[in-house]
């Protein structure tokens, strides 16, 4: 009896230290699984936050590009409505030179009037005194 109890008690032991392995088995394959799920999440986490960036100085390279087409447009539009202006001032000279020319030519004429009224007096002035 003694012998069956002590086999028993031996099998009990060694029945129980299987269970206590296999635990501790199973607890490392559970934490190596656990690990290695941490490490995937991780990686993605890592792979979204590098997409975020990118999209974020994509957008921001876009604005950029978009703000110098603006600014290279308003640039335009200021260069274009100067030279508009120019060209109503440059018009207008042009416009005041000719009008100017023709008062001086109205002016010659009144001029070659009035030399040959002088003339006219010169040559009576002349003819009375002879």
């Amino acid at each position: 009896k003694e012998e069956n109890k002590n086999e028993d008690e031996d099998e009990d032991e060694e029945e129980n230290e299987d269970e206590d392995k296999e635990k501790e088995e199973n607890k490392i394959k559970n934490e190596d699984e656990d690990e290695e799920e941490n490490e995937d999440k991780a990686d993605e986490d890592e792979e979204e936050d590098k997409e975020k960036e990118e999209n974020i100085n994509k957008n921001e390279d876009e604005d950029e590009e978009e703000n110098e087409d603006e600014d290279k447009e308003e640039k335009n539009e200021k260069k274009n409505e100067d030279e508009e202006e120019n060209e109503d001032e440059d018009k207008e000279k042009e416009e005041s030179k000719n009008k100017n020319e023709d008062e001086d030519e109205d002016g010659d004429e009144d001029g070659d009037e009035d030399k040959e009224k002088e003339k006219d007096e010169s040559k009576n002035e002349d003819e009375e005194e002879n």
